[in-house]
């Protein structure tokens, strides 16, 4: 029987020697069943072989860079300086949950050192997920070429039900989709929104037919 655990491998370029010594590395917690492993090929192979004697799927992502370990240290000093050069807001005008530590952002904390530290640290998708859903998110909109995480929100909202026997329900949406004509997906998810009980601005959404006929909606 196949385990239902997930894990997905980013492969750090074997020839690499300013990194030669990272083995493997949690890179992301995606969800209570799917994580995200960086390290070496030979690293990989064997971590691989163990998860198949265990019946645990894994999976190689696409791409020779391992995001969020320390083979992103020889980048981190220059990313410092470049981002000195920018001014961050002492404090989000929204509430903004850091993939970094899962928790709201404070005032001050966000700096050219916050995303240096990003760069080398594992995302915590999960806890973001649940401080999200602890300050009462229900409707999520994922902005992005497709949808992975809203997937993944499903999965965590579900697993939350079952651990604190509740019946929480969220509805996700997303702006993109592979293979599917942008309008169908913005109208699709517009329509989510409102069975879901939010007011939508139909004479904004009809801006351009209102323009050109006078008519009203």
């Amino acid at each position: 029987m196949k385990n239902q655990f997930k894990i997905y491998f980013v492969l750090i370029n074997s020839g690499d020697k300013e990194n030669e010594d990272i083995k493997l590395e949690i890179a992301v917690i995606n969800s209570p069943t799917q994580v995200v492993v960086g390290g070496h090929e030979e690293s990989i192979k064997i971590f691989n072989e163990l998860c198949s004697n265990e019946n645990i799927k894994s999976t190689m992502l696409p791409g020779g860079m391992a995001f969020h370990t320390k083979a992103m240290l020889p980048i981190v000093s220059f990313c410092k300086r470049a981002g000195g050069q920018i001014t961050f807001e002492n404090e989000p005008e929204i509430p903004y949950i850091s993939g970094m530590t899962g928790e709201l952002v404070e005032r001050g904390e966000v700096s050219a050192s916050y995303w240096c530290k990003h760069f080398v640290s594992k995302v915590n998708f999960l806890k973001a997920s649940e401080t999200a859903l602890d300050l009462g998110a229900d409707f999520l909109v994922e902005i992005g070429p497709r949808p992975v995480l809203s997937n993944l929100m499903v999965e965590i909202n579900a697993w939350r039900n079952t651990k604190r026997s509740e019946n929480n329900q969220i509805t996700c949406v997303h702006s993109l989709k592979a293979h599917e004509v942008d309008w169908t997906t913005i109208v699709t998810n517009l329509a989510k929104l409102y069975v879901s009980g939010w007011d939508v601005d139909w004479n904004c959404f009809h801006k351009s037919m209102l323009n050109d006929n006078n008519m009203n909606v």
